[in-house]
C-alpha cells in the first residue's frame, strides 16, 4: 500500500520529469547539425551496422574522437538499428536520458537532505530536492548536451554515474553490520560503465570519498574517511586516465598536437585552470550569450584581470571553507567536488581551449544541491511564501531561456547564424561561414553555399580557403570562368595545394585554355601522384590535345590507384 508521503515523493518525481520533458521536448523535432553530428552519426558507417567488425572497432578505437567511449558508439548503433538514420530517435534518447537524470538527481538530493538537518520534515526535504533537481535540469547550460544529438555520451555517462552515487550512498548510510555487498558491487560496476561511456566522469571517482567524509563529520565518527573500499573507483579512473592520455598524445594525427610548454606555459595552464573553475560558477549564475563556441581562452595572458581575479576568488573560497570544514562540512564537500569534478575539462593539454557548456553537465548538479539546501532552509524557517515565489521565478526564468536555446539547435543554418552573431572578429566569422557553406555544398545547395562563402569574404577578403571553396561551388554550377579569378588569387598568395592545381586545370579546360590546363594538372599530379582523380583529369586533357597514347597511360594509372584505394577501405 502506498502511503500519503510516498504519493508525495512519486508526485514530485513525476513533476520533475514532466517539467524537464516539456522544456526539452522541442529538441525531438530537430535535425542533425553540421557540428560533429556528421563525424559521429550520419556519416559514420561504424554505427550504422551492428556487425562484429564494427563492435570490435567500438571497443578498440581511440582515433575517431580521441576518447575511449565504446558504450556511446554502441548506444548510437542500437538506436540506428532500431530506428534508422533519422534524427528524431537520437534526439529522443537524449531527452529521455536527461529526464531520467533529473529524476535520479531528485532522489539523490532527497537522500542527501534527509541526512542533514534533523529539524526539517521529510516534505521540506523533498520540496527542496525537487527545486534543486529542476534548477539543474532546466538550466540553459544543459541545452547543449541534450539538444545536440552528439551530446548523448554526456547524458548516458552521467546516468550511470548517478546510479553509482545512489548505490554507494545507500551502502554507506546503512548500519555497519547491514551493508549490502551487492549495492557496493553495483556502484563499482556502474562507475565502470560510466567511464566506458565517456571519460569526462573520470574524476567522479572522488565522490565516494566525499560522501564518506561528510558522513564521518555528521556522525562525529573516529574512523578514517579514506578507506580501502574507495580503491576500485580510483583504480578504474586511473586506467581510463592512462587510455585517455595515450589517445591524446599518441593518436592525434587528425587533431592539433598537444601544445608544448614553450607555447603554452605552465603559467598559462594554471591560470586557465583557475579561470575554468570560476567560469562555470558565474556561468551557472548568469547563463546568457550561450554558444557552442567561445574564444575567451584564445591568446590570453596569465596576468589579465579575469584570470588573476579567478585565481584569487577560487583560492580564497577554497582556503576559507577548508579552514571551516568542521563547521561547514557540506560547503567544503561541494567546493571540493567542484574542483575535482572539473579536472578533466580544465584543458591543461590544450592551447586555444573552448570551455563548452556541456562540460558543466556533471558539476552543475552541485549548484542544484546548493539551491536545494537553500530552499529547504527557507521552508524550515517558515518562509514558505518566499521560498515558493523565489523558486517559481527562478525556475520559470531558466526554462524560458532554455527553451529559446533549444530552438537554436534545431538545424545547421540556425545554429551557425547564432554562432556567427556571437563571435567577435571577422576572421572567426569567416571560418564559420566557410563551415556553413561546406555543409550546404555537401547537400548540393550550391546557391546557399555560394551565399555563405561570399558572406565570409565580405569580412576577410584575403581568406584563401573561402576563395577555393567559392571557386569549387561555381564550377559545380558550370561557371568555370567565374571560378578562375578565385583560384588565381590563391595561386598568387602561394598557398595552393595539389587539389587547387587540379581544380584550376579543370576550369581552364572548360574555358578553352587546354595547354594551360595541362601545365596545371601536371603540377597537381607531381604534388599528389597517388590521387586518381588528377590522373583521370590529365587523361581527359591529353585526349583533348590529341595525345591518345599518353592519355591511355594516365587513365590506366588512375584505375590502378582507384582499385588500390578501394581495397584499403573497409566495407560498410
Amino acid at each position: 500500500m502506498i502511503t500519503p508521503f510516498a504519493r508525495w515523493t512519486l508526485g514530485l518525481a513525476l513533476l520533475v520529469a514532466l517539467l524537464t520533458l516539456a522544456c526539452f521536448w522541442p529538441a525531438v523535432s530537430a535535425d542533425f547539425v553540421g557540428w560533429d553530428d556528421d563525424i559521429n552519426l550520419y556519416e559514420n558507417a561504424r554505427i550504422q551496422k551492428l556487425s562484429a567488425e564494427n563492435l570490435h572497432w567500438m571497443f578498440m578505437d581511440l582515433e575517431k574522437a580521441m576518447r575511449y567511449k565504446p558504450l556511446s558508439w554502441l548506444a548510437w548503433a542500437v538506436i540506428h538499428e532500431g530506428a534508422g538514420l533519422k534524427p528524431a530517435p537520437f534526439h529522443l534518447a537524449n531527452v529521455l536520458l536527461h529526464t531520467a537524470n533529473a529524476v535520479l538527481l531528485f532522489f539523490l538530493l532527497k537522500a542527501l537532505l534527509g541526512a542533514g538537518l534533523a529539524s526539517t520534515s521529510k516534505l521540506q526535504n523533498e520540496l527542496g530536492a525537487a527545486v534543486g533537481a529542476l534548477f539543474w535540469s532546466l538550466h540553459p547550460l544543459r541545452v547543449e548536451p541534450v539538444a545536440w544529438a552528439t551530446g548523448l555520451p554526456y547524458c548516458l555517462s552521467l546516468c550511470f554515474a548517478l546510479g553509482m552515487i545512489l548505490c554507494y550512498w545507500q551502502f554507506a548510510t546503512a548500519p555497519a553490520g547491514a551493508r549490502s555487498s551487492g549495492l557496493y558491487c553495483a556502484a563499482v560496476a556502474l562507475f565502470v560503465l560510466a567511464l566506458m561511456t565517456y571519460p569526462i566522469v573520470i574524476s567522479l571517482a572522488v565522490t565516494p570519498v566525499a560522501m564518506d567524509y561528510w558522513l564521518t563529520c555528521k556522525r562525529a565518527e573516529p574512523s578514517p574517511w579514506l578507506r580501502w573500499r574507495h580503491a576500485p573507483f580510483f583504480t578504474a579512473a586511473a586506467l581510463l586516465a592512462v587510455i585517455a592520455l595515450f589517445a591524446r598524445f599518441e593518436r592525434s594525427a587528425q587533431y592539433e598536437a598537444v601544445s608544448g610548454l614553450d607555447e603554452f606555459t605552465m603559467g598559462h595552464r594554471v591560470s586557465q585552470a583557475f579561470y575554468v573553475w570560476a567560469y562555470y560558477c558565474w556561468r551557472m549564475a548568469w547563463p546568457v550569450g550561450l554558444s557552442p563556441l567561445y574564444y575567451n581562452l584564445t591568446g590570453f595572458s596569465p596576468g589579465d584581470w579575469p584570470f588573476l581575479l579567478s585565481c584569487v576568488v577560487v583560492v580564497a573560497a577554497s582556503v576559507s571553507l577548508f579552514l571551516r570544514r568542521q563547521r561547514w562540512p557540506t560547503a567544503w564537500v561541494i567546493i571540493g567536488c567542484h574542483l575535482a569534478w572539473l579536472v578533466p575539462v580544465l584543458g591543461l593539454t590544450e592551447n586555444s581551449y573552448v570551455p563548452s557548456d556541456r562540460y558543466s553537465y556533471a558539476s552543475g548538479m552541485l549548484g542544484g544541491l546548493g539551491l536545494a539546501i537553500g530552499a529547504r532552509r527557507l521552508l524550515a524557517g517558515g518562509k514558505i511564501a518566499a521560498a515558493a515565489t523565489a523558486s517559481l521565478l527562478l525556475l520559470a526564468s531558466l526554462a524560458i531561456v532554455a527553451v529559446r536555446q533549444v530552438s537554436i539547435w534545431h538545424d545547421t543554418p540556425r545554429l551557425f547564424a547564432h554562432m556567427i552573431e556571437h563571435v567577435d572578429t571577422d576572421k572567426r566569422r569567416s571560418l564559420l561561414w566557410l563551415h556553413l557553406g561546406s555543409w550546404h555544398q555537401k547537400r548540393r545547395d550550391y546557391t546557399a553555399a555560394e551565399q555563405a562563402y561570399r558572406a565570409g569574404l565580405s569580412g576577410t577578403a584575403d581568406e584563401p580557403n573561402l576563395h577555393i571553396a567559392l571557386g569549387q561551388v561555381m564550377q559545380r554550377q558550370g561557371r568555370h570562368r567565374d571560378a578562375l579569378p578565385h583560384y588565381e588569387f590563391v595561386l598568387q598568395q602561394g598557398k595552393a595545394d595539389a587539389d587547387l592545381f587540379g581544380d584550376y586545370a579543370v576550369a581552364l579546360l572548360f574555358t578553352g585554355q587546354t595547354s594551360a590546363a595541362e601545365q596545371q594538372i601536371a603540377e597537381a599530379v607531381r604534388r599528389a601522384p597517388e590521387q586518381h582523380r588528377h590522373r583521370h583529369n590529365w587523361a581527359l586533357i591529353l585526349k583533348r590535345l590529341g595525345r591518345d597514347a599518353e592519355a591511355d597511360a594516365q587513365e590506366s594509372e588512375a584505375r590502378r590507384i582507384a582499385a588500390a584505394e578501394a581495397a584499403r577501405v573497409p566495407a560498410k
